[in-house]
């Protein structure tokens, strides 16, 4: 069963056709079919658990995509790359297949970073807001993706388990006099 419903996440400033976003899901919905299956069940909390391994990989400078795939699978959720599309700038999605969480990617560029915020922000859909009921979700940014509570939940997920609040309270008593990230 294609998973069609949701919300698309992507850039205001970025040209949308709605039929490469839906030939999008349709690729992704191949990709998904076409995957290895995971090894291990999923239940709630493992979304969440996966999210700390990768920020302190993430932190740690060493996270690799490899090492997202190994995470990922051990804590019961599928991992799937689809490629980009034009006019369909969706950076990550997360759905469910056969009881299965998955989460898609599109490297749209060429960022560790980002990638690591996607995909946690995801995984927080994933133990929060998914469910048999509400199997999909995409979000679409300057629409109903910057007032969507969901949205702003994933997103604070996200920057809190990248960036604990503690950590960032101490980046932010720290001087400088260079502009260079290098020196702060």
């Amino acid at each position: 069963q294609l998973q069609l419903s949701g919300f698309y996440k992507h850039s205001e400033k970025a040209a949308v056709d709605d039929k490469n976003m839906l030939a999008w899901l349709i690729l992704n919905q191949i990709r998904i079919e076409k995957a290895a299956r995971v090894g291990y069940c999923f239940r709630k909390g493992e979304a969440e658990a996966a999210a700390k391994e990768i920020a302190q990989k993430a932190n740690n400078r060493n996270l690799s995509v490899s090492f997202i795939k190994e995470c990922l699978n051990k804590h019961g959720i599928q991992y799937v790359e689809v490629e980009k599309l034009e006019k369909a700038p969706i950076d990550a999605y997360s759905t469910i297949h056969s009881g299965h969480p998955v989460v898609s990617v599109t490297y749209r560029y060429n960022d560790m970073d980002k990638l690591a915020f996607d995909i946690i922000h995801e995984l927080f859909h994933i133990d929060n807001h998914l469910s048999d009921t509400n199997s999909a979700f995409i979000a679409v940014d300057g629409g109903m993706y910057s007032t969507d509570p969901r949205e702003r939940e994933a997103n604070a997920f996200a920057q809190r388990t990248l960036i604990p609040d503690s950590v960032w309270k101490e980046i932010m008593k720290s001087k400088s006099n260079s502009l260079s990230p290098h020196m702060i």
